[in-house]
């Protein structure tokens, strides 16, 4: 016999003993001192597997991207008013980690096109050259290839937005 079967169901239990099918057993109720299961979509952030709800995570992208912006604006000023070199430490370079379009989790497309579009002309490596002309010669192999390997994952989040089911599709 079912153990979860109610006494009203003999008849579903019999079938089920027959090689009918049973109603499948109920799950046992959540004690109320238990909160109810979280319902939305988990991100999973800082790569250590902490969930938080997609606002949280929204958040703190959106709170990355703003202290990113602000880091690659010092650069641009450096660049225009300073002739000092560039060193690799001195490129705010984007987390491994990080979206590097700046799309964030909900951003509408209107939002994401300009946003894609400057990163991918950001991070081309044809429009280095300026920054190049300012990096230590014995710098400047790592500085190529750094921007290589961001503007690859770049063109995988390009693929990931343009492609079927992309918010740019």
């Amino acid at each position: 016999r079912n153990p979860f079967a109610s006494s009203s169901s003999s008849s579903s239990a019999a079938a089920g003993e027959r090689g009918g099918s049973a109603p499948p057993p109920t799950p046992p109720a959540r004690p109320p001192n238990q909160p109810p299961p979280f319902s939305g979509r988990r991100h999973f952030m800082f790569g250590v597997g902490q969930q938080v709800s997609p606002e949280v995570a929204r958040a703190s992208a959106g709170a990355a991207l703003e202290k990113h912006q602000a880091a690659w604006a010092r650069l641009e000023t450096s660049l225009e008013s300073s002739a000092l070199p560039i060193r690799f430490s001195d490129i705010p370079w984007p987390e491994e980690t990080a979206c590097i379009t700046g799309v964030l989790p909900g951003d509408a497309a209107a939002v994401a096109k300009p946003r894609l579009a400057a990163a991918l002309r950001r991070w081309h490596p044809d429009k280095w050259r300026r920054i190049l002309d300012r990096v230590p010669l014995e710098e400047q192999t790592q500085v190529t290839e750094r921007v290589k390997s961001i503007a690859q994952r770049l063109l995988s989040e390009k693929a990931k937005l343009t492609g079927p089911g992309g918010l740019l599709r």
